[in-house]
């Protein structure tokens, strides 16, 4: 009851605009489990639904807007693992930029020199399978678990497309 009475005296939150930009269907053979999607905007969260590291990775906090998916292949569920999609939108590019450079230096330290930077795409294997990740503009989308590069670049290609501002028509 006390619940209730909260939630009635609140203002109504629409649901959060990247949740509305997710795909059921983002790679053909793969389908979105509904039951994993998670909307989030603390490392914290994110690591009880897919863990990364005890460190925020990914710069996440009250700015952004973070979600992760997991997708199941159509055929023979439980044969391959899930592949786990998350998609950050951040404020701004630079921050993005910022974030992703500090994931790469963190997440992938063996695949750095000391005189390079991260590209804004790119997919390496690691113990786990392929994981992947592109930033464009403020929109950053990392995928892991994929069992092979080129179902990590569909996800990348299409989460990333999906989220891309579009234009809006000129009178």
């Amino acid at each position: 009851e006390l619940g209730k009475t909260i939630a009635h005296g609140g203002p109504q939150h629409l649901a959060p605009r990247i949740l509305k930009k997710i795909e059921k269907n983002i790679s053909p053979s793969w389908t979105l489990r509904r039951d994993r999607l998670c909307y989030f905007r603390s490392h914290l969260v994110l690591n009880l639904c897919y863990f990364l590291s005890n460190e925020n990775l990914l710069d996440l906090d009250l700015s952004v807007e973070a979600i992760h998916s997991e997708f199941e292949p159509d055929k023979n569920p439980g044969r391959l693992p899930p592949i786990h999609l998350v998609l950050i939108l951040y404020p701004d590019s630079s921050s993005a930029g910022k974030a992703l450079e500090h994931f790469w230096k963190t997440y992938l330290p063996e695949k750095k020199d000391p005189l390079s930077t991260a590209s804004d795409s790119d997919f390496h294997q690691i113990e786990d399978g392929w994981m992947g990740y592109r930033r464009a503009g403020e929109v950053l989308s990392l995928v892991f678990e994929c069992p092979d590069r080129e179902t990590a670049l569909r996800f990348i290609n299409s989460s990333t497309n999906n989220l891309q501002p579009r234009e809006s028509p000129h009178e």
